[in-house]
């Protein structure tokens, strides 16, 4: 639809595409969606909207972000978006400490 503000709807769209294509686990939640008969901007909307949700609920009750994939290393994935020194300081601070509570 085209309500509420565009430059937000864009975002979310942009948002869902990429974990379309770079999270395994949203991957799936798109190939299910596309399954359901959605279109492929129905499905990037619908992912990007989920991803806010997780971000809300996140935030909301201090939590990290939580999966059942094996392979998935949190360490990992922030090294991946930081910087060494940023990644062990981020690591003490929100894992280490008991403010943010793992799911």
């Amino acid at each position: 639809s085209k309500q509420g503000r565009r430059t937000f709807r864009n975002i979310t769209y942009q948002v869902g595409k990429s974990l379309a294509v770079n999270n395994p686990e949203m991957k799936q939640r798109y190939k299910a969606f596309k399954e359901r008969g959605k279109l492929t901007g129905q499905a990037y909307i619908a992912l990007g909207n989920r991803m806010i949700r997780l971000a809300f609920s996140m935030i909301r009750n201090h939590t990290l972000y939580h999966t059942d994939q094996e392979n998935y290393v949190l360490v990992d994935e922030i090294s991946k978006k930081l910087r060494v020194a940023n990644t062990k300081r981020f690591y003490e601070v929100h894992v280490l400490s008991n403010t943010c509570l793992s799911a």
